[in-house]
């Protein structure tokens, strides 16, 4: 995944994988990571994958500050939905096609066009909430739902600063979980950064259990000197 300052890598192992697997999927990923002349490569590690952390510290990496936990609920335990405070709206995009999708600000004009062109992408699960007096996007959650698992996932969540500590990122959690389990979720996913105080809390008091604790580790080099074209792995691709 090409961010906007570094590059993703995300491995993918099953169950029962043996550790010279998992080390072969990493170094085949670094690999195509050199011949695409990737500067800066993060990956978040499992804290107790023991296998990952050792070929990342043969390979260069270092791990960084960046703590993350991932959290589980059963849908069954997910929260009752709280009222929208006086004079806010929750909208979703299948229902908002007639102003600019407000991802557009920190994404760029293409973030529509290429959230249609993921398997799971809904409009219906892509939900905001507007300020009573503009009208404007003050809080927005994105839901995502995997029909083959049957798990729901939301990424990302954020409330705008001037409007926080109003319910308004409870609400919309509640009625993306909601969504999610009527539309046959039987449990949830969500990651949070653990120096954030407010996402964890509430994730926490919704009912999502910590289940794993990750770091990012990252490699930084110098460009190879033989590297004349422009960098293959552009955001739009």
């Amino acid at each position: 995944t090409a961010w906007r300052s570094t590059v993703g890598l995300d491995v993918i192992t099953l169950p029962g994988a043996t550790a010279d697997h998992v080390a072969d999927v990493h170094r085949a990923g670094l690999d195509l990571a050199h011949q695409l002349d990737v500067r800066d490569l993060e990956i978040m590690v499992d804290d107790t994958d023991a296998v990952t952390q050792s070929v990342l510290a043969d390979t260069g990496f270092a791990a960084t500050p960046e703590r993350g936990t991932s959290a589980w609920m059963p849908a069954e335990d997910r929260p009752p939905i709280t009222a929208v405070p006086a004079g806010y709206r929750l909208v979703s995009r299948a229902k908002r096609r007639d102003v600019e999708h407000h991802y557009v600000t920190r994404v760029g004009p293409d973030v529509e066009a290429r959230l249609r062109q993921t398997s799971m992408y809904r409009a219906d699960l892509d939900l905001a909430i507007t300020d009573p007096s503009t009208g404007d996007v003050v809080a927005d959650a994105l839901f995502w739902f995997d029909p083959i698992t049957h798990v729901g996932f939301a990424e990302p969540m954020g409330t705008n600063e001037t409007h926080r500590r109003r319910g308004l990122a409870r609400h919309l959690l509640a009625a993306g979980l909601d969504r999610l389990a009527r539309l046959g979720a039987n449990r949830f996913k969500i990651n949070y950064e653990n120096d954030n105080p407010a996402s964890t809390s509430l994730y926490l008091d919704a009912g999502f259990t910590p289940a794993m604790t990750t770091t990012i580790h990252t490699r930084h080099r110098r460009p190879t000197d033989d590297v004349t074209e422009e960098h293959p792995l552009h955001p739009r691709d």
